[in-house]
């Protein structure tokens, strides 16, 4: 049919010969797959962030979290952010064309937190890739892979991964389908999650493959203070694959009418964020205020004795025996 069509429209080329070649090249280059490369002789390229430490770039990052918390509104500011190469809240930020790939909601309800997100981060008319998406990402790859070359995109973000995975996210083929579809962009990409709701909240819902596949893991966690117009996000690093692990990140979201502005806080002042700390940094936090004993520490904490005594003991370099009973901060200059 297509060289029936092409004979028609230009009839003095071999079009059979033409159209068997170009199968064959297709075909052979397909076989043939990646380029074998002699490693240990390439360049070494130190690895960089399109919103540091947030999002690496050319990696799958993953940001999960219990629902109604802010994770798209992050996403979308992250998104517009990354799109702009706007820099805000201290993050350094790398500009690239950004595609928004939503399996959740409308183009009217992202477009109008879009404009809400930009008018807090001070961009009168915001101009953000979209896509409604029904498909799962595997099988609807190829046309987002037009896309990504058409219009030059430097990240794809997926709200969220459940429907776009295509399948049961408790079974491992699923989930090693979609981040295989991912990995065949060649891009950076923001992957939105949620966790199970009998579990602690401690990692994304269904398979370990979204943990072990994916390369930068944040969770989130909210707390509401007595405010209607106020939500506080904590971030928290769990998992890098180049890299250390970076400290928590606070993001304070204030909503207005036409507006939602956002700024930086300390987790370690949300009496709900801090709780998602490491047991050191809870009790650093704790023995600022003077020196507590074992029990005291676990008490305030909510832990076990033991727990709290095991991580004074593995941190002497932080933390100080105060006569017999009590625990207190090492100076620095000790």
């Amino acid at each position: 049919a297509l060289i029936k069509t092409l004979m028609s429209r230009i009839p003095d080329v071999d079009w059979h010969m033409l159209i068997e070649q170009a199968c064959v090249l297709t075909l052979t280059a397909h076989r043939e797959g990646e380029p074998v490369l002699h490693i240990g002789t390439l360049e070494d390229k130190p690895m960089t962030y399109l919103l540091e430490p947030l999002i690496q770039n050319n990696q799958a990052n993953l940001l999960y979290g219990a629902g109604g918390i802010g994770k798209s509104y992050l996403a979308m500011l992250f998104a517009l952010m990354v799109n702009y190469g706007k820099e805000h809240m201290g993050f350094a930020t790398l500009r690239q064309p950004t595609l928004y790939l939503d399996f959740e909601t409308s183009p009217e309800v992202v477009n109008s937190r879009i404009r809400e997100l930009a008018q807090g981060l001070d961009l009168p008319q915001p101009d953000l890739l979209y896509r409604f998406s029904t498909q799962p990402l595997a099988y609807d790859i190829a046309e987002i892979q037009r896309i990504v070359l058409r219009e030059h995109i430097g990240l794809v973000v997926v709200d969220s991964v459940g429907l776009a995975c295509g399948g049961e996210p408790e079974k491992a083929e699923s989930i090693i389908r979609y981040f295989a579809a991912l990995r065949s962009l060649r891009i950076a990409s923001l992957s939105v999650d949620h966790v199970a709701k009998n579990g602690d909240g401690s990692t994304p819902f269904g398979s370990v493959y979204k943990i072990n596949l994916a390369r930068n893991v944040w969770e989130v966690r909210a707390s509401r203070p007595d405010d209607d117009e106020k939500l506080n996000i904590g971030l928290y690093h769990r998992k890098v694959n180049q890299g250390k692990l970076r400290t928590a990140i606070g993001v304070e979201v204030l909503f207005y009418e036409g507006t939602v502005s956002t700024n930086s806080i300390d987790v370690k002042t949300d009496t709900e964020l801090v709780k998602a700390l490491t047991l050191r940094v809870r009790i650093e936090q704790s023995l600022k205020t003077g020196g507590l004993s074992v029990p005291e520490l676990a008490g305030l904490l909510e832990v076990k004795q033991d727990l709290v005594r095991n991580t004074l003991n593995r941190n002497r370099k932080s933390f100080v025996k105060i006569g017999d009973n009590k625990w207190g901060l090492l100076s620095k200059g000790l």
